[in-house]
């Protein structure tokens, strides 16, 4: 039966149905048929030409990835172009993500948006999941090297 589920969410043509459909077979298999679904997933959904809905269905599949494809649901995520859709998939894979990682994403991200409107940093230091240290485990240095980078970027904008 889970042979024939996989053969028909494969068949799909729209990516964004097949990713779903993929994510969803994919918790319902372990090992290495998991693993093998998974990545018919990400395939799928790096497919997606829509940036907001390729967020949407990375942010559903993040709980599922580690290890390599967990990697590459992160490099899928960065390369997202339009700022807002990129923050949605980070915030939903940050969870998954080692400490050590989750800051390089949080510092990269402050880096890249340095220029950027107001709103739009403002908009990425809200996300309760990039910055919620209790729900991510981040230690106290962690937050005051993310804190460090938010004064400096305040202070170049001369918000402080």
């Amino acid at each position: 039966m889970l042979a024939q589920g996989l053969a028909a969410a494969q068949a799909i043509g729209d990516e964004r149905s097949r990713a779903e459909a993929l994510t969803g077979l994919a918790s319902q298999l372990s090992g290495e048929a998991q693993a093998t679904v998974l990545a018919q997933g990400l395939e799928a959904v790096q497919a997606i030409g829509d940036e907001w809905y390729r967020a949407k269905a990375l942010s559903r599949l993040a709980p599922q990835l580690s290890g390599e494809l967990l990697a590459q649901g992160l490099e899928a995520a960065q390369a997202i172009g339009d700022e807002w859709s990129r923050a949605k998939a980070l915030s939903g894979l940050a969870p998954h993500l080692s400490s050590m990682t989750q800051v390089k994403v949080v510092m990269s991200e402050l880096e890249q948006r340095r220029h950027a409107n107001r709103r739009d940093l403002l908009h990425l230091i809200g996300q309760d999941k990039l910055f919620n240290r209790e729900k991510l485990g981040l230690s106290e240095e962690t937050m005051v090297a993310i804190s460090r980078s938010i004064v400096a970027i305040c202070t170049e904008w001369r918000w402080l």
